[in-house]
């Protein structure tokens, strides 16, 4: 991805993204690094989280949060997928 493509990604997350304070409550991940990331999902009222870590893979979903690998969020957004 060339400079300007990334600067307009960038722009356009920054138009869709949501500013969410955490208070700390969520303690059900094996690495206690990632319950921010679910927190984060939940506050922000996430449609999905997408992530590579398989301590969060294992866990499916999160308060009915799917959680996907890039790859699986891929196939959900594709448009061959809504054939």
């Amino acid at each position: 991805m060339d400079d300007s493509r990334r600067r307009a990604f960038v722009a356009d997350l920054g138009l869709s993204a949501v500013q969410v304070e955490l208070s700390g409550v969520v303690r059900v991940c094996r690495d206690p690094d990632d319950n921010k990331l679910l927190e984060i999902a939940v506050v922000g009222r996430a449609d999905c989280l997408v992530t590579g870590d398989e301590d969060l893979l294992v866990l499916d979903s999160f308060q009915g949060i799917p959680i996907l690998t890039p790859a699986g969020f891929l196939t959900t957004v594709s448009p061959s997928s809504s054939r």
